[in-house]
């Protein structure tokens, strides 16, 4: 990647093809945000909701959403308003979702049946994901794992140790919110020296492009199976732990070393 130029710029400038698609419906829950195209396809994004206003949001400006060209949502990536950004973020999943049959590099499944872990592998876990906690620290020399919720469990760090924690590991496990949160870029340059550095949750979104030139090896998310049902949970206050069971897993490589 250019000196200076963010992940977050590079997904906005990805998105040309998206011109035509427009916005069927928005949903803004209490966890997470998500949006259907018209073609009948949903993505969706953390929204960080205790840090979420009601009323000060940009996009009042353009509501009604429904009807509203995918384009007119992407300036909302990297808004330092997470609900904007979770709303934009969510649009691009959404998009993505339309076209991400056409790949042949998608991979189905647990993203660590893609990630060779060793014994004597440090993790960085940048977010609670609780399934996966057990499984890699039985594979692995040490797992620490840091969460802005560090009551999470009493070993749990804090975000404030993201840093000093991937710095000293060898694989990096980063949730996707910190795109919309606005804490990748840092997280990116302290990982820069791990063996693998994984995207993961539903949030992440499925352009490996944006990520060439970039420590990131995976990208592991998720694609509606019944987008309906997706909708519906969100609206009714659910996440990933309810409308898992009505989304796909799937991964996309990166190519690291691409320029």
């Amino acid at each position: 990647m250019e000196n200076g130029e963010k992940v977050i710029d590079r997904i906005a400038d990805s998105m040309g093809w998206a011109v035509t698609l427009t916005i069927g419906d928005v949903r803004i829950g209490k966890v997470y945000t998500a949006v259907e195209v018209k073609t009948g396809e949903v993505g969706v994004a953390f929204n960080f909701p205790w840090r979420t206003g009601c009323s000060a949001h940009g996009f009042t400006a353009i509501r009604p959403l429904r009807g509203k060209a995918v384009s007119d949502l992407l300036p909302f990536l990297g808004s330092p308003d997470p609900g904007e950004s979770a709303l934009a973020l969510a649009t691009v999943n959404a998009a993505v979702s339309h076209v991400i049959h056409r790949r042949e590099d998608v991979l189905n499944g647990d993203v660590l049946e893609r990630i060779a872990l060793s014994a004597e592998d440090e993790v960085g876990m940048i977010g609670y994901f609780g399934p996966l906690i057990k499984p890699i620290r039985r594979a692995v020399k040490h797992l620490r794992v840091v969460d802005m919720d560090a009551g999470k469990a009493s070993d749990v760090f804090p975000a404030a140790a993201a840093t000093d924690v991937l710095s000293e590991s060898s694989v990096a496990i980063l949730s996707s919110t910190t795109l919309v949160n606005g804490t990748l870029e840092s997280l990116l340059k302290a990982a820069v020296g791990c063996r693998e550095v994984v995207m993961l949750g539903a949030t992440t979104p499925l352009i490996p492009e944006a990520f060439e030139g970039t420590p990131v090896t995976w990208l592991s998310g998720v694609v509606a199976r019944e987008p309906r049902r997706v909708l519906e949970v969100v609206s009714e206050a659910g996440g990933m732990c309810i409308f898992k069971r009505f989304v796909n897993k799937v991964n996309l490589k990166v190519e690291r070393d691409a320029q």
